[in-house]
């Protein structure tokens, strides 16, 4: 008899958590973790087909553990909000110049 596979993972408590549960998924189906290090593992294993997570921080950590983020897509968006980064009018322009450079970094 195969294994049934829970099909998708998710930080506790996280507001990924609370998105998949908005879309009435079946509890049944969900697999909860305390960290996110340890939910890119459960599916880099194999033991979930899908991860509810923002996508920039899903393929640093995918990287992180040697993962070739083009074996996985992105097959849903559950919801979607524009971040910012304020800064006082006395932070140099370096410094937010550097932020951007990170970002973009990431972002690749």
């Amino acid at each position: 008899m195969p294994t049934i596979k829970n099909n998708i993972v998710v930080i506790r408590d996280s507001a990924d958590d609370q998105a998949v549960v908005n879309v009435n998924t079946p509890k049944n189906l969900i697999t909860r973790t305390a960290k996110p290090d340890s939910a890119t593992k459960i599916l880099a294993r194999g033991r979930v087909e899908l991860w509810a997570h923002h996508e920039i921080s899903a393929i640093a950590l995918l990287k992180q553990i040697g993962e070739d983020i083009n074996n996985y897509e992105i097959v849903n968006v559950l919801n979607s909000t524009d971040m910012y980064f304020a800064f006082s009018k006395d932070v140099d322009d370096s410094v937010v110049q550097l932020l951007q450079k990170g970002i973009d970094m990431v972002k690749q």
